[in-house]
C-alpha cells in the first residue's frame, strides 16, 4: 500500500486531481497473532474466524420439482457440520425414518411452495423452521 509522506502536503484535493508528493510504501504482514489457515495466497485469517465459518456453514438449495431428503443425505450433511437452507417449488418429502433430532440437527429453515411430506414428529421438530 502507498501512504502519503507524513511531511508531505496533506492540503485537501478533489477526488479527480492527480495525486502529487513523496509516498512510502506500506508492508500489510499479518500480525504475530494471526495464524493463516490458507493456501500459499497468504491471505491472514485467524484461526478462530476460520473455525466459526466452517461451524456455521449452510447449504442453500432452491429446487424446482421434486426434492426428496433420505437419512443418509441428512446424516452426511450432519457430518460435514452443515446445515440445509432448503426453498422447494413443488414438493418436499422427507424419509420416515428420519428422527425428529437429525432433521433439526440439519435443516436450517424450510420454504416450501406446494406440498410437504414427512412424518408428523418431523414435522413438529421443524415447526419454527417452516416458513
Amino acid at each position: 500500500l502507498l501512504a502519503p509522506d507524513a511531511a508531505a502536503d496533506t492540503t485537501s484535493r478533489t477526488t479527480d486531481a492527480p495525486l502529487e508528493g513523496t509516498f512510502r510504501v506500506i508492508d500489510v504482514a499479518p500480525l504475530p497473532t494471526e495464524v493463516s489457515v490458507r493456501g500459499p495466497d497468504r491471505r491472514p485469517c485467524t484461526a478462530t474466524t476460520a473455525e466459526v465459518v466452517n461451524q456455521t456453514v449452510a447449504r442453500k438449495t432452491l429446487v424446482l420439482g421434486l426434492q426428496h431428503y433420505t437419512r443418509s443425505d441428512l446424516e452426511a450433511v450432519r457430518a460435514a457440520g452443515q446445515k440445509l437452507q432448503i426453498q422447494v417449488l413443488g414438493l418436499a418429502s422427507i424419509a420416515e425414518d428420519v428422527s425428529p433430532e437429525l432433521a433439526r440437527a440439519t435443516i436450517d429453515s424450510l420454504v416450501v411452495l406446494g406440498a410437504l411430506q414427512a412424518s408428523a414428529a418431523v414435522k413438529a421438530a421443524l415447526a419454527d423452521r417452516i416458513h
